[in-house]
């Protein structure tokens, strides 16, 4: 996720475990993060025990949270419900995602100029909740908590792989409303959404091939680091989305 920081993650994990630094203080979301953080990656080894005992955890560190209102403890809210979501708890990843939503509103990290957080690490949550939050709804068939007018601050920088996200949901957005039934009824009020949401969909893949050098549906590219990952989740991530709605 574009919001976790690795050098903090990677601090936080030394004072976690190195014996040498346990008697620096440790921030309880930086802890929490690190522990989700840990699950999380979990999930795709073959130990069970260890992905059940971390999940424990994390859910055990998130709880202890739950009274904290700041951009870290958004983060902690978002991380939980990936986490939960990919272990198969959809329920309980909603739940997750209505409290990271209620925090960021409540910290006011959605509007310009409001909160007591870095500024840039609170657009960087925001726009990554308001992104996962329109996959994760579309994927459960779950009504949106967090409107895109609700969002004041700036957008992303339009050269970063976030504005690249932002664009994308703002379509899939309008692809879970055709799924709720919240926009026409009619097959031919159907016919005319999808095909304005096709359009939409073929002007973002020549942007993304354009300004990125990436061509959703080929093969990943094979030069590695980032550029890879952005490409993995552009073209298999993204598209599976639509067909895990349960509506």
């Amino acid at each position: 996720m574009p919001l976790l920081d690795p050098v903090r993650l990677w601090s936080t994990f030394e004072k976690l475990y190195a014996p040498r630094k346990r008697e620096e203080p440790l921030d309880l979301l930086d802890k929490a993060s690190v522990i989700i953080a840990m699950a999380m990656g979990a999930i795709s080894t073959e130990e069970e025990e260890w992905r059940e005992t971390l999940l424990g955890q994390a859910r055990t560190e998130a709880e202890l949270t739950r009274y904290h209102v700041n951009a870290k403890a958004v983060q902690v809210s978002l991380l939980l419900a990936h986490c939960e979501f990919a272990t198969g708890h959809p329920n309980l990843a909603y739940l997750c995602l209505g409290s990271a939503v209620t925090k960021a509103l409540a910290a006011g990290i959605h509007k310009a100029g409001r909160g007591s957080d870095s500024r840039s690490e609170a657009n960087r949550t925001m726009w990554t909740l308001f992104c996962n939050e329109s996959i994760s709804c579309l994927m459960l068939g779950r009504p949106h908590l967090l409107d895109r007018e609700m969002i004041t601050i700036p957008g992303p920088d339009r050269t970063s792989f976030v504005a690249v996200l932002v664009q994308l949901c703002m379509t899939i957005r309008r692809t879970h409303k055709v799924y709720s039934q919240q926009e026409g009824s009619s097959i031919s009020d159907l016919n005319e959404h999808f095909q304005s949401i096709h359009e939409e969909l073929n002007m973002f893949s020549d942007f993304v091939k354009r300004d990125f050098g990436m061509n959703i549906g080929t093969p990943p590219l094979s030069d590695g680091g980032e550029k890879l990952m952005h490409h993995i989740v552009l073209s298999y991530r993204m598209p599976r989305a639509p067909s895990r709605n349960p509506n």
